[in-house]
């Protein structure tokens, strides 16, 4: 009966040491989030603030009370997150949302007047944010963004806001630049989804350049069947990016169709790759501008070819590239493609 005694008061304290692990462990877990605190300075109530961040799916929203708003969400990674107010929609009738960084567990405070916007807030809390506004307000005076830019992320590559700026702002630096900077970030940076995106796009840039061989790709056309950039090879072809939604892109499509009724048949073939993320809408779009060339539809997410293989960072883009598989031009606009193609299959 002793040894049985003893055997149940060892069992009771791995309990009672088990439950108490568990506790600390949800403890923990509650603190970390982030807190986002705010002071309106113009408008005490009537007003909603709304909190989201596309990449978390994350969203919130804390009404104004005597001039104070709060909300608090769970930390999961760096990131950016993005707010507005109702004030913004029905008086405004529209809005331009406001990022704040974040890079831990933290309690960001926000000032500001709803009347002027979050554009204007004041912020305090966020060592990211502090140092990226640092960064806008000097882009805001100086000639050279590419030298500042490049300063900014070698000075600070061991924050959140150096692979932030990398990737929001890296058009005012060459591929090569901006792989030497990006090696220059830790791990856990260049494997943030900013990390990623600049990896991609570094990559995108270094192999799709005039004078390279174009990155090949097997993509899903609108019966869902693989088709390869490899089967155009040997011919002419005119690689184009769009999505639905773009202007610009339905733009151009009067002057691509005049090309390709002349040269279609004629070594010649116009592929053009969607990066609609609502396939409703491409095929809605193909019926509707009756495009008659080859369509695709880019990959979801990280696999997409438009960033990781030809960077593709504003719509449209187009390459156009040779039987060999050689790009020889890049965003030929209006008759400028056309005029091209006179030159080459004439």
């Amino acid at each position: 009966m002793y040894k049985t005694a003893i055997k149940n008061q060892k069992k009771m304290k791995k309990t009672i040491l088990a439950g108490l692990a568990a506790l600390l462990s949800l403890s923990a877990f509650a603190q970390q989030k982030i807190t986002f605190k705010g002071k309106v300075e113009d408008i005490p109530s009537g007003y909603t603030v709304y909190l989201y961040n596309n990449i978390l799916g994350v969203t919130d929203s804390s009404k104004v009370e005597n001039g104070k708003f709060e909300i608090a969400v769970p930390f999961q990674h760096p990131t950016r997150y993005l707010f507005y107010s109702s004030y913004d929609i029905k008086v405004k009738k529209g809005h331009v949302p406001f990022g704040i960084l974040i890079d831990k567990p933290m309690t960001v405070d926000i000032a500001l007047k709803l009347a002027e916007g979050f554009s204007t807030s004041k912020v305090s809390g966020s060592a990211p944010q502090a140092l990226y506004e640092e960064l806008a307000g000097k882009l805001e005076k100086g000639q050279d963004k590419g030298a500042l830019l490049a300063e900014f992320v070698s000075a600070h590559a061991q924050s959140y806001a150096a692979a932030f700026a990398l990737d929001r702002l890296g058009e005012y630096l060459p591929a090569e630049q901006r792989k030497t900077l990006y090696d220059k970030l830790p791990s856990a940076l260049q494997q943030s989804y900013e990390g990623k995106r600049i990896a991609d796009r570094i990559s995108g840039e270094l192999g799709s350049k005039v004078g390279g061989i174009a990155p090949s790709f097997i993509l899903k056309d609108q019966n869902d069947k693989d088709v390869s950039l490899a089967q155009f090879k040997g011919k002419y072809v005119f690689l184009d990016f769009w999505a639905s939604w773009c202007g610009p892109c339905r733009e151009e499509f009067p002057f691509i169709k005049k090309a390709y009724a002349k040269y279609k048949g004629k070594n010649f073939e116009v592929i053009g790759v969607s990066t609609d993320k609502n396939h409703k809408a491409w095929i809605k779009a193909i019926s509707e501008l009756e495009l008659p060339w080859q369509l695709l539809i880019d990959n979801p997410g990280d696999k997409a070819i438009a960033l990781s293989k030809y960077a593709v960072s504003v719509l449209p883009t187009s390459f156009l590239i040779d039987p060999n598989g050689k790009i020889i031009a890049k965003d030929l606009r209006g008759e400028q493609l056309e005029k091209e193609l006179d030159k080459l299959l004439k």
